[in-house]
C-alpha cells in the first residue's frame, strides 16, 4: 500500500477515500477538513485524482478486468476461422512478424484478415462509450482505431491488402468476402 501512496503522491484510505493534505474526500462528499470549494479542481461525485497522476482506468479492478481481455482467440474470430478451414483456406494466426499481428494472414497472398470488437475498435452501429471516466475512455478508443489505421498503412506499404470485419458479421459472409478476396490476389500473383 505504501508504494502506491507514494506513486499517487497521497494517502489511500481505502478503495474510495484519498487523503490530499489533510482533507479526505469521498464519494458522498466531505468527511471532515474544510469546504471542497476551496480545493481547486475537485469533484464531489468522484474519488479525487492527484495532480500529475497520469490519466487511467479508475480503479485497480477496471484496469484488472481490462488486462484479462483476451487479444486472441476470441469467439468471432475463432467462428470466422471455423469457416474457413471448412472451405479449405489455410492461414496462419497472429502472425508476429507483420504489424498489428493480424488475426487471420494468408501469406502467399498476402492478405490480413483482422476481426474488431465492436468496442474496443468503435463500430459505427454498434460503439457505445462509457459514462465513467468517459474522457479517458474517448482518447483510449479514438487510439485504438487510430492505431488500425496505422497498422494498415504499414502493412499496405509491405505490399499488403487489409481486410477488417466487425464481431458482429456473420461468418460465413465474411468468409464468402475472404475466399472472394483470395482468390483474386491469386490469380493475380500467379498470372
Amino acid at each position: 500500500m505504501r508504494s502506491i501512496e507514494k506513486d499517487l503522491g497521497c494517502t489511500v484510505v481505502d478503495r474510495r477515500d484519498l487523503t490530499l493534505e489533510g482533507i479526505v474526500i469521498r464519494r458522498d462528499g466531505l468527511e471532515r477538513g474544510g469546504d471542497l470549494s476551496a480545493v481547486e479542481g475537485v469533484d464531489v461525485g468522484r474519488p479525487a485524482r492527484p495532480v500529475g497522476r497520469k490519466s487511467g482506468p479508475l480503479s485497480p479492478l477496471v484496469s484488472a478486468q481490462m488486462s484479462r481481455m483476451p487479444r486472441a482467440r476470441t469467439n468471432p474470430e475463432m467462428r470466422l476461422r471455423r469457416e474457413l478451414h471448412r472451405r479449405g483456406l489455410r492461414y496462419r494466426v497472429n502472425h508476429p512478424a507483420l504489424p498489428g499481428r493480424p488475426d487471420i494472414a494468408f501469406t502467399k497472398v498476402r492478405l490480413a484478415v483482422f476481426v474488431d470488437g465492436c468496442f474496443w475498435h468503435m463500430c459505427p452501429q454498434h460503439s457505445t462509450m462509457p459514462k465513467n471516466n468517459a474522457e479517458w475512455w474517448a482518447q483510449k478508443l479514438q487510439r485504438n482505431v487510430a492505431r488500425d489505421r496505422e497498422k494498415d498503412v504499414q502493412l499496405q506499404e509491405l505490399g499488403w491488402k487489409v481486410l477488417h470485419a466487425w464481431e458482429h458479421e456473420d461468418p460465413r459472409t465474411v468468409a464468402d468476402a475472404v475466399e472472394e478476396l483470395v482468390s483474386e490476389l491469386r490469380i493475380a500473383h500467379d498470372g
